[in-house]
């Protein structure tokens, strides 16, 4: 639970504020099932066997508020998955795969990183104040775009979203297939490995994974979501030589992606986490990599 810790209450509060608004009859029939008198004295580890059990009984529901099912499964999963995989280890025909294992304990890698302003962004590819304006006038009157700027960029005193903001500081956490992969890269294992993780992972994983793969490293995944996280960190390898490179690979392939979406001002979309992000991208011109460079480094040595 230690790992997941920031996750976990990430999505034990939104639950809580489904509990705390104003309330339909199947939330106040959670409520009464959970037995929750005060929701800021809820136990993690409690609610998440709570909200497991309860999600059983009703996700087949089609009455049930879509994003309150949707909390309660991410809630709950947390303990089922520790009572699904200790269920596999005790049949049978598992036994001897479990009886033959080694534990490998990995610690979780947070960091608090400053991130460039998305301003600092957009005018690497757009280029004219005219543009950049008109470009920016259309995320503002996007409803879903503005709460998702709000949400990384933060507000001013005027509830507008700090979009030239340079001092932002996010409290990032390895993905846990990245903190894997670190492992098996430090040790130079080219080994076949499967990495089981709880989700499908998502983009930039899978772009780090398939640059592993080229280096040679024999890495396999269930399969990729696709959606891009903000709050995503880059592995930090002990060498140096295929962290930089990862980081170019990576940032070829994303500047592609805002190209695309920004440029060309083509399927202009904020997709929430919730939701998902497309991977889709053309053959564009590339932003100024030796800008870009010199902007990462400058972040670097903030840190």
């Amino acid at each position: 639970m230690d790992y997941c810790y920031d996750k976990f209450e990430s999505r034990l509060r939104k639950l809580k504020e489904d509990i705390i608004r104003p309330q339909n009859q199947h939330i106040l029939s959670f409520t009464k099932f959970a037995n929750i008198k005060d929701v800021n004295e809820v136990d993690g580890y409690e609610i998440s066997g709570i909200c497991s059990r309860y999600y059983k009984t009703v996700k087949d529901n089609p009455a049930i508020p879509k994003k309150f099912l949707r909390h309660l499964k991410k809630v709950g999963s947390y303990y089922s998955a520790l009572v699904d995989i200790t269920a596999c280890a005790c049949k049978k025909e598992y036994q001897n795969q479990f009886s033959n294992m080694d534990v490998v304990t990995l610690k979780p890698n947070m960091v608090n990183q400053p991130i460039f302003s998305w301003s600092k962004i957009i005018k690497m590819v757009i280029r004219t104040t005219g543009e950049y304006n008109k470009f920016k006038e259309i995320c503002l009157h996007d409803d879903v775009i503005l709460k998702k700027l709000e949400e990384i960029y933060g507000t001013d005193n005027k509830k507008n979203p700090r979009l030239d903001n340079e001092e932002i500081v996010q409290r990032l956490c390895l993905h846990a297939e990245m903190n894997i992969l670190t492992n098996i890269i430090d040790q130079k294992d080219k080994r076949p490995v499967f990495i089981a993780v709880s989700k499908y992972c998502c983009y930039l994983c899978k772009l780090y994974i398939k640059f592993a793969q080229n280096k040679g490293y024999h890495i396999f995944s269930s399969g990729t979501h696709n959606k891009l996280y903000h709050r995503w960190i880059l592995p930090d390898t002990k060498d140096i030589t295929f962290k930089n490179d990862a980081l170019k690979f990576i940032i070829a392939d994303l500047d592609r992606i805002i190209r695309k979406e920004v440029v060309q001002h083509v399927d202009i979309r904020a997709r929430s986490d919730s939701e998902g992000e497309s991977e889709n991208s053309d053959n564009a011109k590339h932003v100024d990599h030796a800008k870009v460079d010199n902007l990462i480094k400058t972040r670097q040595k903030k840190k």
